[in-house]
C-alpha cells in the first residue's frame, strides 16, 4: 500500500462546454474552513446548502448549492465538498482556482483523472 496523500485537490467534475449545472468537487483534509471561507458558513454533513460561492475580495463568484461528505463515507474516503453552481466554463474555472491556490499539491493529471473516475463510479452506480 502505498503512502496515504496529503493535502486537497479540486476539479471541475463536468463536462466541457456550457451546461444549466455545473459542478466542482474538492477533495481531501479540513474541508468545513475552506467552505465557511467560499461560503462564510459551516457545511452541515450531508445537507445541501443553498450559498453564495465568495471570492478572495469577499464579493460573490456565483450562488449554488454545496455539498459536504464527511470522512470516511464519501466519494474518496476523505472530506468531499461538491460545489453545483452555473455550468458556465468561466464560473467554474474560477471556483477551481479558488482551491488551487490553496492546495498542498499541484492539481493535475492525476488529480482531474481521479475526480473524472469518481464522477464516473457514482453514475455507473
Amino acid at each position: 500500500m502505498g503512502q496515504p496523500r496529503t493535502g486537497i485537490i479540486a476539479a471541475i467534475a463536468t463536462a466541457a462546454g456550457r451546461g444549466g449545472i455545473g459542478v466542482v468537487r474538492v477533495s481531501g483534509e479540513g474541508l468545513p474552513s475552506f467552505a465557511e471561507a467560499l461560503t462564510g458558513r459551516q457545511p452541515a454533513p450531508r445537507q445541501a446548502m443553498l450559498s453564495d460561492f465568495l471570492g478572495s475580495d469577499g464579493v460573490a463568484i456565483d450562488r449554488g448549492i454545496l455539498l459536504f461528505f464527511p470522512a470516511p463515507r464519501s466519494f474518496t474516503g476523505e472530506d468531499v465538498l461538491e460545489l453545483q453552481g452555473h455550468g458556465g466554463p468561466v464560473v467554474l474555472q474560477i471556483i477551481a482556482e479558488s482551491f488551487k491556490k490553496s492546495c498542498l499539491l499541484p492539481l493535475g493529471k492525476k488529480c482531474s483523472t481521479l475526480l473524472r473516475k469518481i464522477t464516473v463510479d457514482n453514475a455507473l452506480g
